[in-house]
Formats: C-alpha cells, structure tokens, sequence
C-alpha cells in the first residue's frame, strides 16, 4: 500500500466498555487558525484541512470538492489501489483514495500543497497527512509522549490512536512556525456500570419431568450403540454444511470461477481494456465487437490485434497474446493538445476545460482526451459561455475565442400607484429620485450605468421607501411606489464634517419608524472608484431616539477633486433592510 503506518502506544483510561453505543464514542471537533489559507472540512466522523490551490480555484472550491466526496466515499473507487483485505477500514481507503486523486489529477505541482484528515472509526481513530503538512499528534492526559510526522515523501503518512485517550492534532504547512488547524478528540465518559448487590434468595418451586425426557434418552441410547445412525447424521450434516457456504459464497467469485473453467474447456482468455477517453470503439483483428471501452474481450488462445478508435478524433492499436484461461489488462489513451486564444486582447478571459482550470488566456493544455470538449469561458465585463471544441489526438487544436462584451447600461422604468376604495390606480406625474438625483415622471424610463442604485418615488408630500436596485447590462428593472398606505420606516444619514482627506468625516444614520424595531446591523457601503461598492461596519450606539451606527468615511488613496457615493444599509433582527438614498461628495484637501 503507497503508505507508512504507525500505531501509537494505547492508553486504558477512560475505555468504554465492550458493545457501547457509537453516539457514546467521542467527536471531533476542528478549526483553522485566524488569517490562514485553509479550507476546513467538517462532515462528522471526517474532519479534513487542505492547503495549496492552483489558480483558477478558490478555498470555497475545494471545501466543495471535499464536501461532494463524501458522497461517494463511501466504496474505492474502480481501478483504485487495494490493501491487503481487512487491513484497513472501508471509509478510511476511500478518503484516502480521494486525496490521492486530488493531489495527483487536480493539484500535482502546486507550492503548500497539503491535506490533513482525522478520522474515528468503530475500532480507532486515524490521522492522514499528505504533501507539505507538518503534523503534531499529543495526548491530552499526558500518558503519551508527543508526537510529530515529518513531511512526507509525497506518498502519505498514516497514524492510528486510541479512541479512549483525548488527543490533539495541530497541522502547520512545512516552513512555517505557525499552526494551520487543530483538531482536537474528546472521548465519551465511561460507562457507569449497575450496582451489584445480593438478592434475598428465592425458593425454587418443584420441578417436574419433561415430557420429552424419555424419548430423548432412548435416542442417545440407540446413538451409542448404532454406528450406521452416526454416519447417516454425519453425511447428512456434512451436506448441509456444503450447501451454506455455498449459499454464502460470493456470487462474483462463483461466477469468475464458472467463466475461467469455460475459458479453459473452450481455449479461449480475457483481456481487460481500459482507455482515456473512456466510451472508444473496440475492433478486434479488424472486426467491430461491438464493445465500448471500459470492457472485457473474449479472445481465442494466441496472438491478436485490438484497435482502439474515436472515428475522425483518432484510432490507437496494440497486440495481445494469451494461453487458455489467461486474464491480463491493458489500457490505450487517445490524447490531444488544446491552445486557446482570445479574440479581443483587451479583454481578460479565463477558461476551463471539462471542469479543470486552464487560466488566463492565452493558454495550452497537454493531455486533452479526444473527442469533443466542453471549454467554458469567463472574465470581467463579458458574459460567460460554454464551447464544445474538438481535439484529435496527437494534435494540436486551435481554438480562438470570442468573447461578448456585457452592456454599459440598463433600463429603469417607473410606475406609481394610488391605493383607493377600488384597488390600485396608476399615479402619473410622480417623480423619481435616482441617486437622489431628480430623474424622469411616471410613467416613465431612463437608460443608467449597471451597477448599484437607490430610487425614491415622490408625489406632493408623499414619498416611498427608498429602494436599492442592481441594474444589469441590457437588463430592465421596475422603480414602483404605491401612495395612500400608511408611512414605512425610513433610513436618515447625514455627514457629520467636510469630506477631507486630512481629517475622514464621520457618517451618522438612524432609522425612523413609527412601530418599534430592533435594529441587528448597521453596515455604510462606499464606491470611491470603479463600480464596486466596499462595505464598511458601523459602530452602533442608543440615541434618545434609538441606535445611532456611525462609520468614518473611508478616503485612504483618494486625491483632492476625486467623486465618492456612499449609502447605509439598516438591518433588523427580522431579516428586513432598510436603504438610505445615495449621496454623492467631492473630496477636498
């Protein structure tokens, strides 16, 4: 097996008794240290830390990956390498199977490349590390001496620990000091076990003689003394036994044994043929078999030619020779080489291929399967798409892609109602607020930047919430009011001092309403170029009208002349926003 295994010395104390329940075992419980790059996995009895992504793949990424594979570890995995059977539990080789897999096919090569898993199983607890973790095992009580395994030769290191003991596993990724994850093991208590305790003893009543007491001792009798009867109940349970363990044996073993005995009365030997791609046509001595690849061929004792074809994305051929009865395996791979382009230089595109990501473009990859392949493309300002492009093998394929831009703009349109005895009616001649900018009339529409914006409908004296919309490129959203309800809370904000870069105003808001609410969050959302807004915390405070949030304008790297938007978000404890309208200052010296 690709691992070193070793056992660390057991402890006594605190052991369950033998046939406890496994809720009463102990848990796992893990975390990642502040700041470190590490995505942590909790899917109980697993816990999982994992370091080192190459670009194109988040932390979010891999905790999915790892979160997905939980679903299928469960089994190997066809073609994964086996242990010796029972020598290691089931779960265990599939987890371990699965780091293999992302550290060879997903992330081979990359720096800090490292996964971490703890494990507890019915009989132990299990500590796998793979790549440049550097771990720490210690036992709590302090009966064991501390224990640390090294960085590993980029096969694995495997511990097994004693699920009675409390024991702590620290990672660190090699060359640094500072640890990356902790899990720690808490063992349940002991079972207490019941009383003992003399019970006052009962006389027991009378017993009579069985009715079956008398033919029994006939039997034995007639047992002793007849050798035919022995032998008859011996073959009989001989028989019976014969027809349990067939009963019980594996019907796969019975059937590989029926097809060998068949392959060697007839003359004939399998081979296993494996390819990348998988789905390839099988021809055997240029005769279709009408297989496809992964299968088993049938073939005469002797030698054969098997050709291995895509159609107009490639053919591959190998020879084989067996003897009656024979089993053998080979594999055959149909690969390519991808290189995408980008039409537009200007734009900056990144794409993946099958779900592997290739980077910014322009880019190549080796080892493409052939056949057709989805390459999916993304980037800023465009929209993203999906392209079957074809690869033939031993070939480069060219593909240049163009990428659409997302319009600069969107439409808002506005509508205002009037509530009434007879429902709702339109409301012409309301005026919309965008931005706290006046706008357009209802009903009407105005063309905006995508993005971020706040819009206020006002009519008279009367005037709706503010709304915060996202306008997409090409896209069209509705700026609606309904006038004649009762007043909704408000958001009020002002600027407590000029908008200088030598001493940073402070932004001060507080919701008005006319029913009580509890306020959970006060957030202050600033755009000071570009067309993100950043998110700022606001310290709240009670006022004598309720919580005040205040938050200091953030004008670091800004220059005198220079626009800023800002707007506040209030949140309650229901889960309702409230928006404050946008402003817009100039930054002065």
């Amino acid at each position: 097996m690709d691992v070193s295994t070793a056992r660390a010395p057991q402890s006594d104390a605190g052991r369950l008794p033998a046939g406890a329940p496994a809720s009463l075992r102990g848990t796992w419980r893990s975390a990642g240290s502040p700041g470190a790059n590490v995505s942590a996995v909790r899917l109980d009895p697993l816990h999982l830390a994992h370091s080192g992504l190459p670009e194109g793949w988040s932390l979010e990424d891999a905790t999915v990956f790892f979160s997905e594979s939980a679903v299928h570890a469960v089994e190997l995995p066809e073609g994964a390498m086996r242990p010796p059977v029972g020598s290691l539990p089931s779960e265990l080789e599939s987890w371990m199977e699965v780091v293999r897999y992302a550290h060879r096919e997903l992330w081979a090569g990359v720096p800090s490349l490292g996964t971490t898993l703890v494990l507890s199983t019915a009989d132990a607890l299990w500590v796998y590390a793979r790549g440049a973790h550097r771990v720490r095992v210690a036992c709590e009580s302090g009966d064991v001496a501390p224990r640390e395994i090294p960085l590993g030769d980029g096969r694995g290191r495997l511990w097994s620990l004693d699920p009675a003991a409390r024991w702590v596993v620290e990672t660190r990724v090699e060359a640094e000091k500072e640890v990356t994850w902790t899990a720690r093991w808490v063992p349940a208590p002991s079972l207490v076990p019941a009383a003992s305790g003399a019970s006052p003893a009962v006389a027991a009543p009378p017993s009579r003689p069985s009715p079956l007491a008398r033919p029994l001792a006939v039997v034995r009798r007639r047992w002793r003394r007849d050798p035919w009867m022995r032998r008859g109940v011996g073959a009989a349970g001989a028989i019976a036994a014969l027809a349990l363990a067939l009963a019980l044996l594996p019907r796969a073993s019975v059937t590989t044994a029926t097809q060998w005995i068949g392959d060697v009365a007839w003359g004939r030997y399998r081979v296993r043929v494996t390819t990348v791609p998988e789905g390839t046509k099988l021809l055997v001595d240029g005769h279709d078999t009408g297989r496809l690849a992964p299968a088993w061929l049938v073939l005469s004792e002797g030698e054969h030619k098997v050709e291995v074809t895509l159609g107009e994305y490639g053919t591959t051929s190998f020879t084989v020779k067996g003897a009656r009865g024979g089993r053998a395996k080979r594999s055959a791979s149909l690969l390519g080489r991808l290189a995408l382009g980008c039409a537009d230089p200007s734009i900056v595109l990144y794409a993946r291929v099958e779900g592997r990501a290739l980077g910014r473009l322009p880019a190549s990859l080796d080892s493409v399967p052939a056949g057709r392949r989805h390459v999916s493309f993304q980037g800023r300002d465009v929209t993203p798409w999906v392209e079957e492009v074809s690869v033939v093998a031993g070939q480069t394929t060219q593909f240049m892609a163009r990428p659409e831009r997302v319009p600069e703009s969107g439409v808002v349109v506005a509508r205002a109602y009037r509530v009434g005895p007879q429902g709702l009616k339109d409301q012409p001649g309301a005026v919309l607020f965008l931005d706290g900018k006046r706008s357009v009339v209802t009903p009407g529409k105005i063309t905006v930047s995508r993005g971020l914006h706040t819009a206020r409908l006002v009519y008279d004296k009367e005037a709706s919430p503010v709304q915060l919309l996202r306008v997409e490129g090409g896209g069209e959203l509705y700026a609606t009011a309904e006038f004649g309800r009762s007043p909704e809370p408000t958001v009020a904000d002002q600027l407590a001092g000029a908008p200088s870069i030598a001493a940073p105003p402070r932004v001060r808001a507080s919701l008005t309403s006319t029913m009580p609410i509890r306020v959970s969050e006060m957030r202050l959302s600033v755009r000071r170029w570009g067309r993100e807004f950043q998110r700022v915390s606001m310290t709240l405070r009670q006022g004598a009208d309720g919580p005040v949030g205040e938050a200091e304008l953030p004008l670091a790297g800004m220059t005198a002349g220079m626009a800023l938007d800002y707007f506040v978000i209030i949140k309650s404890d229901d889960g309702e926003e409230f928006v404050s309208e946008m402003r817009t200052v100039k930054v002065t010296p």
